[in-house]
């Protein structure tokens, strides 16, 4: 716990309360803006601050809590960019564990807090030089900005020489949520470096200002971090993991398959009708629930073929119902040969549970043709590599959506740097990084965990019971005794009839 003692101006002679008078440089009243400097005597007035641009929105004494540390507000200064418009507040806090000045700095209602690095743990000699990054911790660092900048105005207690007449250099390297501050006089070979880390407006709030609401944010701060959810660069590389994973599973799955032909035969569309439907032999589907591939050969030329096609379980009586078709046109037309359709169709049937069944074709073809056949064929527990596809494809372009959401918010970053060509700060990893690490950084990324469980689960529930996802021909079932109506057609034929 911070305790506080009282300090009177020596000017207006308005009581404060300071935190830690022994070590204090400079002291701003807030009552008359008188400018105190430390003394033989004590501290007397210097000089006189400028009235303040903004209120305070925390008040000096105040209390809080960020990330378990304790701090107190003891000073409060306005900062410009020297020689523009632009101005920002630094609040100093007072860390409770050892006394520590810390710096939380405010613009656009962002808020980074900052603490200084002892001297040597950077090497800062030479900061004038045109570094464009900088290592630290095993962490590159790019340059955001270098400018000039001058306290405006200030209230409270410094431990340091404050000058309000000379601006100060300084050059910020953001990789975030961290940067690097560094600050030195005109001149100076070597600076004040100190090390940042972004912290969100709602934990600000809930530390100084509880019960009450800050201002929302605006824009992209420098050391911002894309989302603390998601590290578009990791997301990436993850899915492309995710999408080998897919693949992997589906091979494992197809080396299981059977992908034998259980049925074939054919017959004169002409001999049957809604009436006298043609019903075929029985054929046996062995072992377990899976897929069936169901192919329609058309025989003949200039028509169409379809058919209401139920496939009937002899043991339960249960019937699987759909409608296939093909169409095949030809002709010469000015000299010139021309062809349309197909003479073969297939569609994917699901979720078929093993048994002898037959099936029960009632067939329709255009009436104008003669001698028409059709033969149906089917592979049963059929290879597919459509599930891992489909779920790469969703993967991929949900990726892509977070790239291209990750670099327009790059692009408003370095909109506002100095150093205009953007840099994707999701990219950035350890100068000296392995595969584990990596596979480390990955697993942590606790959305793109979700959506591997999500995934992987769909894949492997889809292929254990024959489905291929989204993908499945539309199937109606049927219990015996069940009322039936009118199996709406699919009108396949029906563009080619000024062919006839």
């Amino acid at each position: 716990m911070i305790l506080s003692q009282t300090f009177i101006c020596p000017k207006c002679n308005t009581q404060h309360n300071v935190y830690d008078i022994r070590n204090t440089m400079v002291y701003v009243c807030e009552n008359c803006k008188s400018i105190l400097g430390r003394s033989v005597n004590g501290f007397a007035r210097i000089g006189k601050v400028k009235d303040p641009l903004y209120k305070p929105l925390f008040s000096l004494g105040t209390k809080g809590t960020i990330r378990g540390q304790e701090y107190t507000i003891v000073a409060y200064s306005e900062r410009q960019e020297y020689g523009t418009d632009y101005y920002w507040v630094e609040y100093v806090l007072m860390r409770g564990e050892d006394r520590k000045r810390i710096f939380l700095s405010e613009f656009g209602g962002h808020y980074t807090l900052l603490e200084e690095l002892p001297a040597g743990e950077i090497d800062t000699v030479d900061v004038s030089k045109a570094y464009q990054n900088y290592v630290y911790q095993n962490k590159r660092f790019d340059k955001w900005s270098v400018y000039s900048a001058k306290y405006h105005y200030a209230i409270g207690e410094f431990n340091w020489d404050v000058r309000f007449d000379k601006p100060m250099k300084c050059l910020e390297f953001v990789a975030p949520p961290h940067m690097i501050a560094m600050e030195y006089a005109e001149n100076a070979r070597e600076a004040t470096a100190f090390y940042g880390t972004y912290i969100p407006y709602k934990e600000v709030n809930k530390a100084f200002l509880p019960g009450d609401k800050l201002p929302s944010p605006v824009g992209v701060a420098p050391a911002q971090p894309f989302s603390k959810y998601i590290n578009p660069w990791l997301f990436l590389v993850g899915s492309a993991i995710l999408c080998a994973v897919f693949l992997i599973l589906q091979i494992v799955d197809n080396q299981q398959r059977v992908n034998n032909i259980v049925f074939s035969e054919g017959f004169n569309v002409e001999s049957f009708s809604q009436q006298k439907p043609f019903v075929s032999r029985p054929f046996t589907l062995e072992n377990k629930t899976s897929n069936m591939e169901v192919e329609i050969y058309l025989g003949g030329d200039n028509t169409w073929v379809e058919a209401e096609v139920d496939l009937v379980n002899e043991t339960t009586g249960e019937e699987t119902s759909f409608v296939i078709g093909t169409e095949h046109y030809s002709g010469v037309d000015e000299g010139e040969a021309w062809s349309e359709g197909h003479y073969r169709q297939k569609e994917f049937i699901c979720n078929i549970e093993p048994g002898t069944y037959h099936f029960v074709v009632t067939p329709n073809k255009d009436q104008a043709s003669f001698g028409t056949t059709m033969r149906l064929e089917v592979i049963w527990d059929v290879t597919s590599y459509w599930n891992a596809i489909f779920l790469s494809l969703v993967l991929l372009a949900i990726a892509i959506g977070v790239y291209i959401w990750n670099h327009s918010f790059e692009s408003k970053r370095w909109g506002n740097s100095g150093f205009g060509h953007i840099r994707d700060a999701s990219t950035q990893m350890p100068v000296k990084a392995d595969y584990g690490y990596l596979l480390k950084k990955i697993t942590n990324e606790r959305i793109l965990l979700v959506i591997a469980v999500v995934f992987i689960a769909s894949l492997m529930l889809s292929n254990c019971n024959g489905y291929r996802i989204c993908a499945c021909k539309s199937t109606e079932k049927w219990k015996p005794g069940q009322t039936r109506g009118n199996t709406p057609r699919s009108g396949v034929g029906r563009a080619y009839f000024h062919h006839k």
